[in-house]
């Protein structure tokens, strides 16, 4: 009787042990199946269908993103999570396009009609002139147009008023200073 009961429990044992080794080898015998990526492509053109040169394609929830090439084609592998892909370019509205099923994604983008600020290019970052509390001074780029001079400091210097142009040697082509 003993050793029916002893058998038993060898049998359980090797039976718990097929079982883990099973759950634990099976996954690396299906690694397509544990985390399907899959690759979408398409392209991205404007209204016209001129194709978008560096267009930024995004997966939403993974993050993972790519860009346009020349033909304005795209390729991006998504996770099963990913459910929409972002679509951006400078110029134009952002995009949100669900994936779902497809496999190629063309997209046209639709320009955004908004009018430019004026911006002020400042030493350490931009600002818009109401924002800005301190002097501007403002030059036109017809005084580089006409100028005579080699350089554009060279054409600005004694036009900007505040702004303290010179020529560190009387050599020609040497170092400007501001």
């Amino acid at each position: 009787m003993r050793t029916r009961h002893t058998s038993s429990i060898a049998a359980t044992a090797i039976h718990t042990k097929t079982l883990f080794m099973f759950l634990v080898v099976a996954p690396f015998f299906c690694p397509g199946k544990v985390d399907a990526q899959r690759l979408v492509r398409g392209t991205v053109s404007d209204a016209s269908g001129t194709p978008l040169i560096g267009a930024n394609i995004v997966a939403q929830r993974s993050g993972k993103g790519t860009a346009t090439d020349t033909n304005g084609t795209y390729e991006i592998e998504v996770a099963p999570t990913d459910s929409v892909l972002t679509i951006s370019y400078t110029g134009f509205l952002t995009r949100h396009i669900p994936i779902g099923a497809q496999e190629v994604i063309n997209v046209t983008m639709s320009e955004e009609l908004t009018e430019l600020d004026e911006v002020q290019i400042i030493g350490f970052g931009t600002s818009t002139r109401r924002a800005l509390t301190t002097a501007v001074e403002s030059v036109d780029s017809d005084v580089y147009e006409g100028a005579a001079k080699a350089t554009l400091l060279q054409a600005l210097q004694g036009r900007v008023a505040g702004a303290h142009i010179i020529q560190s040697t009387g050599v020609t082509g040497s170092a400007m200073n501001i």
